[in-house]
C-alpha cells in the first residue's frame, strides 16, 4: 500500500526535514518543517506550519522521527516571509 509520503516523494524528489527559526513577536521559536528544493537544491517552498511525526503503522512512525531527527544534522533556515505567499 502506498503512503501519502511515497506520493509526495514522487511529485517532489527533493524533500528533506529542515529546522527553521521564525520570529513569532519579540521571540524566536524553532520548530521541524518540511522543506522541498529545486532540482539545483535552493529552496522552492517551506511548510508554512511545523510537522508533527506521524505513521500508518509503529514501523512508519519510526522512519518519520527518524527523519525528523536528521534535521538537526543540517543548517538551521530562518524564515523568510516571502514563503507566507506560496
Amino acid at each position: 500500500m502506498k503512503t501519502m509520503k511515497d506520493v509526495e516523494t514522487r511529485r517532489f524528489p527533493h524533500w528533506n526535514y529542515r529546522i527553521v527559526s521564525k520570529e513569532v513577536g519579540q521571540f524566536i521559536q524553532f520548530g521541524i518543517h518540511e522543506v522541498y528544493y529545486w532540482p539545483d537544491q535552493s529552496v522552492r517552498f517551506v511548510s508554512v506550519e511545523s510537522i508533527n511525526p506521524w505513521g500508518e503503522t509503529f514501523e512508519d512512525l519510526r522512519v518519520n522521527m527518524h527523519q525528523m531527527a536528521e534535521a538537526f544534522h543540517r543548517p538551521t533556515l530562518e524564515w523568510d516571509h516571502a514563503w507566507d505567499e506560496e
